[in-house]
């Protein structure tokens, strides 16, 4: 397991509004952050199966991943969580060290980023 992350001083949400543990509240308004990323391993295999979780601030509306050209929607499981689980193709970039680009997108467009090194291997 491969952990990236910061810490903050979280806001306090209005009341009645209930986020999932480590979720920091932010208002629409306020700049969206992704929080911390967990990769299932810092080292993937072509063939293998890999999953990443990403915690942002509650106003992310969307998050995407990319590698180079490739791009994919990271499904919201709950405000603030997002996470994925996908097949690792093998491709002729194996046996390197590829950046994956995360974007933390808020509705009216603002962004975060975020670039996690992975090194794939056969």
């Amino acid at each position: 397991m491969l952990a990236y992350g910061d810490l903050s001083h979280p806001r306090t949400p209005p009341p009645g509004d209930r986020l999932p543990a480590g979720v920091p509240y932010a208002a629409s308004s306020d700049p969206v952050k992704i929080q911390s990323v967990t990769l299932s391993s810092a080292v993937v295999h072509g063939g293998d199966d890999a999953s990443g979780r990403v915690i942002t601030t509650s106003n992310a509306a969307a998050l995407t991943a990319r590698i180079g050209t490739y791009q994919v929607g990271v499904p919201r499981l709950a405000p603030g969580i997002f996470q994925i689980s996908i097949r690792v193709p093998r491709l002729p970039t194996l046996g390197s060290t590829v950046d994956i680009v995360l974007t933390a997108i808020r509705a009216d467009g603002q962004t975060d980023q975020r670039t996690v090194p992975v090194r794939v291997t056969f």
